[in-house]
């Protein structure tokens, strides 16, 4: 089985106790022999500097860029 997790709470480089219970769930999916697929969107302004992969304790996370305008921080 395959699964594609997506979320904005996900570790950062830098950052990696932002959306810890994330990854979590992830590595558990991964005991159960399941592939987990991780992507995470970012704002386009956000992601300057950082890299487009990152892998975190066996996790391959993909941050993908979307466009907001800066300033409107609701969900």
């Amino acid at each position: 089985m395959r699964v594609l997790y997506v979320s904005g709470m996900y570790p950062l480089p830098g950052i990696p106790q932002n959306g810890i219970f994330c990854h979590e769930q992830v590595k558990a999916l991964q005991k159960l022999g399941i592939q987990v697929d991780v992507v995470v969107p970012m704002p386009f302004y956000k992601l300057k500097g950082m890299p487009s992969t990152w892998n975190l304790e066996g996790v391959s996370i993909r941050y993908i860029p979307f466009f907001k305008f800066p300033g409107v921080f609701r969900f």
